[in-house]
């Protein structure tokens, strides 16, 4: 009798397994749509990205958020030729946490900036910094409406 238990067990088991797995299959093939959805909009986007530039001077503020509230960064840079020549950003920190991660961008950003096109601009993370560049690609999204050609 215990045989004949143990085995009604081990395919009860089979049986609910098998329904997980078939749960997990299908709520993935229903996200996968979803991605593609996501993932099309997100090219609408960066298509809608100028491609050509009038040179010169351009500033603007962006902004993020925080666990201190909204952040704000000042970024200018100068246009030739479609490409960004130099680049300076002043943060406005919210806190002394803020300030410290701010730093870490300012430390290293610039070598991800200048030297490239404004069309391709698209900071991740810098230095251990993730919220400030989100401050900053802000700021050149509104250059890039303004240096439109």
């Amino acid at each position: 009798m215990e045989k004949k238990t143990f085995l009604s067990g081990v395919a009860a088991f089979g049986v609910v397994g098998l329904a997980i797995t078939g749960f997990v299959v299908a709520s993935n093939s229903k996200s996968g749509s979803s991605s593609s959805v996501a993932s099309s909009t997100a090219q609408t986007k960066i298509a809608a990205v100028p491609t050509s530039f009038k040179d010169g001077n351009y500033t603007a503020t962006g902004q993020y958020n925080s666990p201190d509230g909204v952040e704000k960064i000042d970024v200018t840079i100068v246009v030739a030729n479609n490409m960004i020549t130099d680049t300076t950003a002043k943060p406005q920190p919210a806190s002394y946490t803020s300030m410290r991660y701010q730093g870490w961008f300012l430390d290293a950003y610039k070598t991800m900036v200048v030297g490239k096109k404004l069309s391709s601009i698209k900071l991740g993370n810098v230095s251990g910094s993730s919220l400030t560049p989100i401050g900053y690609d802000d700021a050149i999204t509104q250059i890039q409406q303004q240096a439109k050609a």
